[in-house]
């Protein structure tokens, strides 16, 4: 989507589709152990806020691990945020239990390190627990354990525990995505998709300079 144009015009500042792609968020971004894909020190942060039964959620997220896998100065946090009532009191329709089933398996398989391969299935399976994410889960967990934590008041409790950072940033869809190195240690919110997101890094990487976005009005 984006050329390597912004190099040649890194001095004039950034070009004005990827800055006006920028906001700050209207909450804090507060991590703590939200499953990590690459490097611990990578200067570059990419937060995708998603729930597995979105499809454009499915999209993004192998274009983003494709990417951090090859870079090693971007790594990825993952957060979910299920668009149900039953396990997220911030969403008042309710009816789609699967979602939530389907964020405590990710949350099972990071308790044994293995996030990527669940995760990776659950979004191929539509968020359905379904028998290629028990084969994946088969392949990469201890599956006894999987299965009892996916049923375990653990599970569920950190599932609508995790939800508190999407209502904290006012989330009303999925995927949402921030990011952090383009302004030093704070973080801004990223519109326009995975393109836009790899736009912004790879713009500043080059020496593009953003400026930090006006706040948002209440």
């Amino acid at each position: 989507m984006f050329g390597f144009w912004w190099v040649a015009a890194a001095l004039a500042g950034a070009p004005a589709e990827l800055q006006d792609a920028l906001s700050l968020p209207p909450g804090e971004v507060h991590l703590t152990d939200e499953p990590r894909v690459g490097k611990k020190k990578a200067p570059y942060t990419v937060l995708q806020i998603s729930d597995f039964a979105c499809p454009h959620c499915a999209a993004a997220f192998p274009q983003l691990i494709a990417w951090v896998q090859t870079e090693p100065k971007v790594q990825l946090r993952f957060s979910t945020y299920p668009l149900t009532g039953e396990c997220n009191p911030n969403v008042g329709r309710t009816g789609d239990r699967h979602r939530c089933n389907a964020a405590a398996g990710a949350w099972c398989a990071e308790q044994q390190h293995q996030f990527l391969p669940v995760a990776t299935a659950l979004f191929n399976a539509h968020g359905e627990v379904d028998t290629p994410v028990r084969n994946a889960v088969r392949s990469s967990t201890d599956s006894e354990r999987w299965n009892a934590c996916l049923v375990s008041p653990e599970a569920w409790n950190a599932v609508v525990e995790g939800t508190k950072l999407g209502a904290d940033l006012q989330i009303t869809g999925t995927p949402t995505f921030f990011v952090r190195g383009i302004l030093g240690k704070e973080w801004v919110q990223v519109s326009g998709g995975v393109d836009t997101v790899k736009a912004v890094v790879e713009a500043h990487r080059s020496g593009v300079r953003f400026d930090r976005p006006a706040p948002t009005a209440e």
